[in-house]
């Protein structure tokens, strides 16, 4: 799977739902991240590392809060965390790209 390939199916799923927000009032225009390659996160849950990719930033010039990843091996969403002097950590896997964003 490529970047184009995970943005492509980011914007599937969005459709025509660019204006839906969540409780944090993230704008999908603005808090889109063009996918880098897979990055390493620790997940919540046993602090295993596993790779997914990045495809949201809930505040993308910060890069910090919340974020919207993709994990390709299960081909769901999931939420993970960054914050300052931490390694990136994987919250969750919630399914679709809405119900993560609305997870958050």
């Amino acid at each position: 799977m490529t970047a184009a390939d995970v943005r492509d199916l980011v914007h599937g799923q969005i459709g025509n739902g660019w204006d839906r927000t969540n409780l944090h009032n993230v704008d999908l225009r603005t808090a889109l991240v063009e996918p880098p390659k897979r990055m390493t996160f620790l997940r919540a849950s046993d602090e295993k590392p596993m790779e997914a990719w990045l495809v949201l930033h809930e505040d993308p010039k910060l890069k910090l809060g919340y974020a919207v990843v993709y994990d390709e091996v299960s081909g769901e969403f999931g939420l993970a965390q960054f914050a300052k002097g931490y390694e990136p950590c994987l919250v969750g896997i919630y399914g679709d790209f809405f119900t993560t964003l609305e997870a958050m």
